[in-house]
């Protein structure tokens, strides 16, 4: 489960660097198909040093995924029990551990293309269907591509990887942490600031309560 979360979260991340297109199923499509090559070459440099990458990766998250709207999910029912300060630090590390979980993965790319298979719109998102081929033959991954109209554009909400959601896996791990600290979202916090504890962190997310 955590390997697959692992490819959930760097291969959604890895596709969120093109300019949005037109917020329909054919422009998803489209969105999709065509910014592996762009976000490759954004983030992949040989030359590229850490700090630098990271910082093209939190604009570029910032800009294409509803950042806030997946921590909120990934926090479940314990997002409406937290204070308004608690909501702000949270989103904020979510945001950190993100940005320096994934970013430095981008220095290890082998390769990998992805196709897009198909689209199909559903009540509140468009579903954009695609496998990731691997250069050595092996069998593809499946991945489904969750995005929400956004403006003339999208938001990225969710990755699913043969059959399994980032968001929903995630929400699970913070779940069982808070868990484990008596119910108090702190015993996250606590655990999320430990994480990005020494890299710099100059992201702002504003925590909304609706």
């Amino acid at each position: 489960m955590r390997k697959i979360t692992l490819i959930c979260l760097t291969l959604l991340l890895s596709f969120a660097f093109i300019p949005t297109t037109s917020a329909s199923a054919g422009g998803a499509e489209g969105f999709v198909k065509n910014l592996s090559d762009t976000a490759i070459s954004t983030l992949t440099g040989k030359n590229m040093d850490q700090t630098e990458r990271d910082r093209r990766f939190r604009v570029l998250l910032n800009q294409n995924f509803d950042v806030p709207g997946i921590g909120r999910f990934a926090l479940g029912r314990y997002w409406k029990s937290a204070s308004t300060d608690q909501q702000q630090e949270y989103l904020r590390l979510f945001e950190s551990m993100l940005t320096q979980t994934y970013s430095a993965r981008f220095a290890k790319y082998s390769g990998q293309t992805v196709k897009v298979n198909g689209s199909k719109q559903e009540v509140d998102s468009i579903l954009v269907q695609s496998q990731m081929i691997n250069p050595d033959g092996s069998k593809p991954v499946l991945i489904d591509w969750r995005l929400k109209q956004a403006g003339n554009g999208f938001k990225i909400m969710d990755l699913i990887v043969e059959g399994v959601s980032m968001s929903t896996t995630q929400r699970s791990e913070f779940s069982s942490v808070i868990e484990r600290g008596g119910g108090d979202i702190d015993a996250l916090i606590k655990i999320l600031r430990k994480k990005t504890q020494g890299r710099a962190d100059n992201g702002q997310v504003t925590a909304h309560t609706d």
